[in-house]
């Protein structure tokens, strides 16, 4: 099987891979319990336990695993000419104190994160770490007026200015919502979680633009596709040197994969490898209908 065949590495060495999880033939062919316990078989055993564990959306829980096997797989594969390893094959993870998976030895970073429909994996090659984070089109938890008083320790003082500058409430929220990204992506990046005072480093958010950039029309299992990204500036100085993967400096990059919903979905990648990351598409129907037949 090529694969990843329009995915020139050398030149873009970052990239964003994401997956509808709720897409309706998706969805309808998961349906059918013959089709779903066929998906389960393409997990290992630890992974099958897990997914029948999961009291909501198994589903969920199942593209999810098959979404990093098989984006791990193809990447390994691409970087090995194709000659290693199978898209299905068992990966051996390691996992950080605060419960990061790593591939040890790997020549990319990755890191992923899941927004209601949309799941992302970010790799960047030749680099210490990454993080990636998503955020929400539905998120009826916090609230779009108080979020300022509800979240206000989690802003330094250029970033609380920054959010109450700008006068209009929507406006607001979605760069509150972009503000979390950046944040969530850089706790990634450290590996440590939300286990660090969020407060300590700070963000100068660039414009986002509000287009989407998710593909409109799926060519094939593996579409390609740009991505207008805009690079915020971070300040890390109080944070622990002892925690940052790199002395290199760090890129902050944010765009709007989404906008159809009732907010828009922002992506944010952290990594100490500069580049805009190249968008590719995997159509989980395709895939899976032709491994169940």
């Amino acid at each position: 099987m090529t694969i990843l065949h329009q995915w020139d590495h050398n030149e873009h060495r970052n990239v964003l891979f994401t997956c509808s999880r709720s897409e309706e033939k998706l969805s309808a062919f998961l349906n059918d319990d013959y089709n779903f316990e066929g998906c389960l078989r393409l997990l290992s055993l630890t992974d099958q336990v897990k997914v029948r564990n999961v009291k909501h959306n198994k589903k969920h829980a199942l593209l999810s695993r098959l979404f990093m096997k098989i984006v791990l797989n193809s990447v390994l594969a691409k970087l090995s000419d194709g000659s290693k390893p199978g898209i299905w094959d068992d990966i051996d993870f390691e996992f950080s104190e605060h419960g990061k998976p790593q591939l040890p030895g790997s020549p990319f970073a990755f890191n992923n994160s899941n927004s209601n429909d949309l799941a992302c994996i970010a790799i960047s090659l030749d680099s210490e770490a990454v993080g990636i984070d998503l955020s929400h089109e539905e998120q009826d938890s916090i609230s779009s007026t108080g979020f300022m008083d509800e979240f206000a320790g989690i802003f330094s003082d250029s970033e609380a200015t920054q959010l109450q500058a700008i006068e209009d409430r929507d406006k607001a929220y979605v760069a509150f919502n972009h503000l979390w990204t950046l944040k969530e992506a850089f706790t990634k990046y450290l590996g440590t979680g939300l286990n660090i005072d969020l407060s300590s480093f700070s963000f100068g958010l660039a414009s986002l633009p509000t287009e989407r950039h998710l593909p409109k029309e799926i060519a094939n299992p593996f579409t390609l596709y740009p991505i207008n990204w805009v690079e915020s500036s971070i300040d890390y100085s109080k944070v622990d040197h002892d925690l940052l993967k790199s002395k290199s400096q760090l890129h902050c990059y944010s765009a709007t994969l989404k906008s159809s919903g009732k907010l828009p979905v922002i992506a944010s990648i952290i990594s100490d490898r500069p580049g805009n990351a190249i968008g590719i598409h995997i159509d989980f129907y395709e895939i899976l209908k032709k491994e169940v037949a």
